[in-house]
């Protein structure tokens, strides 16, 4: 697994910024606050949901005036914070510098490193915003078309979306690491942070597809920060 500067990530974010500057709706334009139309193209009949909640819910947003509580859904298969307004659908404006709080969730907007490449999108963070080293999950959300029967002794297959395998990264000082696959190789990515970081990974029987101990992980990097 590669690690990406963020010198390099914060300009291909600036770029892809000045992209988005099109079909702005005006809205509250006094806090600075963007909303873009968003066009849907999910089909009509179909299993499962894009959302892993449905329901627009009230949210904070730290860069915007705390009295702005907008009703905000996260969708989860476009990578969307999705608002409404006069019964039309928007997406807010993706920045890097705001943290969304929806029902105690709590997600940022980063660059960060997906099979090879660096993707953009939302994270949502699992440990809180006090340490040094930051633990985050991607949750995504597939679609599979649907297909017809070939023949009448069987039945058409519906459209439908599924839940993909939550995706775990650590955000340093300065990179954002992908958990990889086997333990081996994250004991390689954090060497340099952590010479002894196999002899911890024994005495917590450390499983690295869990949540749970790699939020214990990020504990012992915070720890190991502070010394």
């Amino acid at each position: 697994m590669k690690r990406f500067s963020f010198c390099i990530i914060l300009f291909f974010a600036c770029l892809m910024h000045a992209d988005a500057q099109t079909n702005i709706v005006s809205f509250n334009n006094d806090q600075g606050l963007l909303f873009f139309n968003a066009s849907d193209s999910i089909p009509t009949a179909y299993e499962g949901s894009p959302y892993w909640d449905k329901e627009f819910k009230t949210a904070l947003l730290s860069c915007y005036s705390k009295e702005l509580k907008p009703e905000i859904r996260y969708n989860a298969f476009k990578d969307e914070m999705e608002f409404k307004k006069e019964g039309k659908l928007y997406y807010l404006e993706k920045k890097d510098s705001c943290e969304i709080v929806i029902d105690n969730k709590q997600y940022g907007f980063f660059a960060y490193p997906f099979d090879g490449k660096i993707r953009f999108g939302y994270l949502r963070r699992i440990n809180p915003n006090t340490g040094t080293y930051n633990l985050f999950a991607r949750e995504m959300i597939a679609f599979q078309e649907g297909e017809p029967a070939v023949t009448s002794y069987r039945e058409d297959k519906p459209a439908k979306f599924y839940p993909e395998k939550v995706r775990f990264f650590i955000k340093t000082p300065t990179d954002m690491i992908a958990i990889p696959e086997k333990k081996k190789d994250l004991e390689r990515l954090l060497a340099d942070i952590a010479p002894d970081i196999a002899s911890f990974f024994k005495q917590i029987d450390f499983k690295i597809k869990e949540e749970a101990s790699l939020l214990e992980l990020t504990q012992y990097l915070n720890a190991l920060s502070k010394k």
